[in-house]
């Protein structure tokens, strides 16, 4: 079975293998559990040693140290396996099958239900947790119930007076210890798919930062030549027409006319740039000056209420969040309003709220974006929340979208 297919407990397990660097990496983090598992099968093999000094009804010491003895050799076995063989399901399986048969050996020959090696039941559903597998650690949490009554029932150390209540008293132990350790596994690997999750999502965003700074050169490149660039070549043109004829009043009102028109390309284009709108005119007017902009230019409806305090150290992070919403609005929502409000809360966090009556978008989806290349909201996510921040999505399908992020100062 190769490593790709070793996952954490889940047949959605967001873990993927791409190349053998990955793989190798993968197999590396699997086959930890088995090999603490393993080690900390020599310290129960100390205990079980001593625990043999201690007098038991029916008791066989030559046949307990030779089960003890071969016991041992397997678990150094063991150590040696899974420190030079790949992970394998077949490890785990086949250590914990070995580990219920050699306790029912050694309890069953050191006095069944009052043996002190019954203790070692209580180690399997723990070890087993270290795997991250719900599912398993429940079977083997019954299974060592199982055994221990199996073993202890027929046993002669049973016919004693109120052994009925010790068996079921320990076998109720090693339930509530399975019990314990399922849940606990559980809780394990849903934390291991988070991060695994988390580390995916760096990663992605990772890989679009490195392309992010050639992403905003193009777009400013295409910007400024279909508009400033265009708007200055036509005035010149209409600068040499004027020249060859003397020039009219109204040849030059032209030319004025035109580079103005070229002098607001390059005003807009820098308004959304950062961070150097936010060093001249601070966030507050820098936000409300993007958002006019583009409510202009697309016929936006705008409500707008600016008038948070100034945190220098969230400024570059709150703006950049607001042109990636404001325009996101002007590109995709499809509305017909837009309102942005910036205040502070009354926690003193700044609060950035974006909406509008567009198509609104399914947040699911929006998330699901990352995965497909696209930095935009989702790196957003990520950056506010990384600050310590809260973000949140509002948004039914035809029902607009309402995006508020909240920041500590």
């Amino acid at each position: 079975m190769s490593a790709a297919a070793l996952q954490v407990d889940s047949p959605a397990s967001p873990t993927s293998v791409t190349g053998s660097g990955r793989t190798e990496q993968l197999a590396t983090f699997l086959a930890a559990p088995e090999r603490v598992v393993a080690w900390m099968r020599l310290g129960a093999l100390v205990l079980y040693a001593l625990g043999e000094t201690i007098p038991h009804p029916n008791h066989e010491y030559t046949a307990y140290f030779i089960t003890l003895g071969v016991y041992a050799i397997w678990s150094i076995f063991a150590i040696v396996w899974v420190h030079r063989s790949p992970s394998d399901r077949r490890i785990g399986v086949t250590q914990t099958t070995v580990d219920i048969i050699a306790i029912t050996a050694l309890a069953a020959l050191s006095g069944g239900p009052y043996s002190y090696a019954r203790n070692g039941y209580y180690l399997v559903p723990v070890l087993v947790t270290f795997r991250l597998r719900p599912r398993v650690t429940a079977v083997a949490a019954a299974a060592s119930t199982i055994a221990y009554v199996a073993m202890s029932v027929p046993h002669p150390a049973s016919s004693l007076h109120g052994s009925v209540q010790v068996i079921a008293l320990h076998a109720g132990y090693i339930a509530l210890v399975g019990i314990g350790c399922v849940a606990l596994s559980d809780v394990l690997t849903r934390r291991t798919r988070r991060v695994i999750s988390l580390a995916q999502s760096r990663e992605q965003l990772l890989a679009d930062a490195l392309n992010a700074g050639d992403h905003e050169r193009q777009v400013l490149a295409e910007s400024l030549h279909d508009h400033a660039i265009q708007d200055l070549l036509a005035a010149r043109q209409e600068l040499e027409l004027a020249r060859a004829g003397n020039g009219s009043d109204d040849e030059l009102a032209r030319v004025s006319e035109q580079l103005l028109v070229g002098v607001r390309s390059l005003r807009q284009a820098v308004y959304e740039l950062h961070p150097y709108v936010l060093n001249e005119v601070g966030l507050p007017a820098a936000v409300s000056s993007l958002a006019e902009t583009v409510a202009d230019r697309a016929g936006l409806a705008l409500e707008l209420d600016v008038s948070g305090p100034s945190h220098p150290a969230r400024e570059t992070l709150l703006y950049g969040l607001a042109r990636e919403l404001i325009i996101n609005v002007e590109r995709h929502a499809r509305a017909k309003r837009l309102s942005v409000s910036l205040r502070a809360d009354e926690r003193g966090w700044l609060l950035l709220t974006v909406a509008d009556d567009g198509i609104g978008l399914d947040e699911n989806v929006l998330l699901g974006r990352l995965a497909e290349g696209h930095i935009g909201l989702p790196s957003q996510r990520v950056r506010v929340e990384s600050a310590g921040g809260e973000f949140e999505v509002l948004s039914n399908p035809n029902d607009g979208t309402r995006v508020q992020a909240r920041v500590p100062p």
